[in-house]
């Protein structure tokens, strides 16, 4: 948590003084009748709640059974499962032992992030991307992307040693005039002059990660 409090406290020097290099910008929605048979709410009223109550349980129905909603997926509960069940957190425990230290547990030191899903790969089912946060405004932020295969979470994507201000999912514009917009994960990362403040980068760069057809791509331009 103290990542992120001096990271916010970061992004407050990125006004006038501090050139943002804006990468792709993100592309862009009865009235009851008196009864006869009934005290309390007329019959009409009634039927009309019980409708009312009827529909919302039907869509918590639907999106309980959807693939892209099953089981609450995209939850910090369900991001810890991904994390501990796959290579991620192995990963991470191996690159940043310094960091850790002797007997410590990742999850222990790191903070899971709000994970976001959405749909990287264009086949209908939301990808999770999950970022960790630790320790000081300079510690590495490890993130990673996941996709669902029967019924689990597979580590598709991952990013170790990396001290990224944010790891954002959504439909990104071309580079290029007229270029098409595509998904991606933009990775953002602090570009510092000899003289900065950890707190206060100069400016920014943008990484992109795409889905190829068959596993993500990192630093790509289109």
């Amino acid at each position: 948590m103290v990542t992120a409090s001096l990271k916010l406290v970061g992004l407050a020097c990125e006004g006038t003084s501090v050139t943002d290099h804006q990468g792709p910008a993100l592309a862009r929605g009865l009235t009851p009748q008196p009864s006869v048979h009934h005290r309390g709410f007329p019959a009409r009223a009634r039927a009309a709640l019980l409708g009312a109550a009827l529909a919302v349980a039907m869509a918590v129905v639907a999106m309980a059974s959807s693939p892209a909603n099953a089981a609450g997926l995209c939850t910090r509960p369900a991001a810890k499962r991904a994390l501990t069940h796959t290579a991620f957190v192995h990963q991470v425990h191996r690159r940043l032992r310094p960091i850790l230290g002797p007997g410590r547990r990742v999850l222990g030191v790191f903070v899971v992030q709000r994970p976001q899903c959405r749909d990287l790969t264009g086949d209908g089912t939301r990808e999770m991307v999950v970022s960790l946060a630790c320790c000081t405004v300079s510690s590495p932020d490890p993130w990673a992307i996941f996709m669902r295969r029967r019924g689990r979470w597979r580590l598709a994507f991952s990013r170790i040693r990396t001290d990224n201000w944010g790891v954002t999912p959504g439909n990104y514009e071309s580079d290029y005039a007229n270029g098409p917009s595509r998904m991606a994960v933009e990775e953002k990362l602090p570009v510092y002059g000899a003289s900065d403040a950890l707190c206060c980068p100069r400016s920014f760069s943008y990484k992109y990660i795409v889905w190829n057809g068959r596993r993500f791509v990192y630093g790509v331009r289109w």
